[in-house]
């Protein structure tokens, strides 16, 4: 048995793959995933500097709710959405459910977030008086 690991194999796997949807699915996984934490991260020490630097929470919330902040939200609800919902489909995946059905599921599952992101958008244009 051959044994691989290392980054470079992984690459080289990733790069020689067809973009089916198996393989999409598990790179936005990942990709949604990592971004997830960094923005984790980044807005832990947002928070955290606040409190160092001595600026106000209220000062601090009026230049998140800039319009550029708003739709880096709208940013963050969609990749929330897509994880969330991909991580729904390998569920029940591992649940034994619909595993004839992956590539159907994950589009269903991908509707159903766009769906959810499309309404976001246009509450949160309706809020804000965008249109």
């Amino acid at each position: 048995m051959v044994k691989h690991s290392g980054i470079p194999y992984y690459t080289k796997r990733i790069a020689k793959a067809s973009l089916e949807t198996g393989t999409f699915a598990h790179l936005l996984h990942r990709i949604t995933g990592l971004l997830l934490v960094v923005y984790l991260f980044l807005h832990m020490g947002v928070i955290s500097f606040t409190y160092l630097n001595g600026q106000t929470f209220d000062d601090l919330m009026a230049t998140f709710s800039s319009p550029l902040f708003l739709v880096l939200d709208l940013v963050l609800f969609a990749g929330a959405m897509i994880h969330g919902m991909n991580g729904m489909r390998i569920m029940l995946f591992d649940m034994g459910l619909f595993t004839r059905r992956q590539k159907l599921i994950f589009w269903v599952m991908m509707a159903i977030a766009a769906i959810a992101v499309l309404a976001a958008a246009y509450l949160l244009g309706t809020l804000e008086g965008w249109w």
